[in-house]
Order: structure tokens, then sequence, then C-alpha cells
């Protein structure tokens, strides 16, 4: 296929990997109206510059997409990345990451020694906030969601305990945090 072309601000990236994000499912969705066509979705992506550098970036440019081979990036939201982070660890890093760390970190306020709950604790961005919130200090981190597989995962990753979601959740989310919690994520 033909290669995006060339936009004032805007470097050409070949994709090598591309995140699949809620933003991305409401950029092709009847939600929002039919999308502006020609259009290639996908928000964040990893590949390789111009210059033949593994970068990470944040922000591709319509309509050129990170689920294409190449796809048109704004230079100011690209990382260059280390030969050791694979693709899928800076694109977790990447909105997911971000999402966790500046909700649970900034808006939230969390301080070390704190209890956090994790609802959603089993999708991307909750997983992150698991870790984010054991890695600061947290005195406590309880995960509640509902893959089991996931719950059992996050044991290793930081959290204290689990609760998969069904009827009684509330009652063992209780009996696990009597006192309550400081951060309900």
């Amino acid at each position: 296929t033909d290669s995006p072309p060339a936009l004032p601000g805007t470097a050409l990236i070949s994709v090598t990997t591309a995140a699949l994000n809620p933003t991305d499912l409401h950029q092709v969705s009847s939600w929002r109206g039919a999308p502006k066509l020609p259009l290639v979705p996908g928000t964040e992506g990893v590949g390789f510059d111009a210059g033949g550098n593994r970068v990470y970036f944040e922000q591709s440019v319509a309509p050129h997409g990170s689920f294409a081979e190449q796809a048109l990036a704004r230079p100011q939201t690209m990382l260059r990345l280390p030969t050791d982070v694979t693709d899928e660890v800076a694109l977790a890093a990447g909105i997911a990451g971000s999402t966790a760390w500046v909700s649970l970190m900034w808006k939230a306020e969390f301080r070390e020694g704190e209890t956090v709950i994790v609802l959603g604790a089993t999708g991307a961005v909750g997983q992150i906030a698991v870790q984010v919130a054991k890695m600061h200090g947290a005195a406590k981190v309880i995960a509640v969601g509902r893959n089991t597989e996931t719950l059992a995962k996050l044991l290793t990753l930081g959290a204290d305990h689990t609760i998969a979601l069904g009827e009684d959740y509330q009652e063992r989310l209780r009996a696990v945090v009597p006192g309550g919690a400081e951060i309900i994520f």
C-alpha cells in the first residue's frame, strides 16, 4: 500500500505493534456518527521512525492510525525505546499506564501506607493501578474483578487480596477491609 503523505509536524512510523484502546473503538463506533472516511483507526503504537529508531508513539495523526503498516505520529508524543523494553510493555505503560498513574498518584493523591481497593483490577488500567499502588508503598491493595486467572496473577504483582465479582463480593470486601479504604480506584 501507499505510505501516508508527509504532513508538517509529523513523523512517518513503520508500525510493529499497535494497541487497541477504548478511544479507538469510539473512533469507529456509530455513537459518534459515521467516521469520516478514509480512516485507519489506532491511537498508539510502537515502530521505527525514518532514522531507524524504535519508538513508542501516543498519538497517531488521522486518518493514518496505528493499525496500518505505516502511520503518522506527532514527534512530541514519541519516545525512543530501550532495547530491553518489549513492544507490549511499552504499550502497557502508554495510555493505560499513564491513566492508572495519574488517577492514583495525582487525582486521588495516594500516600504511602494507605489501603487501596482497585475495582476493575483485571483490565489493563486496573492491573497497572495495583502495581503502582504497591510500588509506592500501599499498606494493602485489594484487587476486585471478574477474570479469576488475572486475579491470581495479580497476587504475584502486588495485590494483597483478590475478590472475584459475584453475589457476595461486597461481604468478602468488608471482611478483608473492615475499616474501609482510603482510596477506591
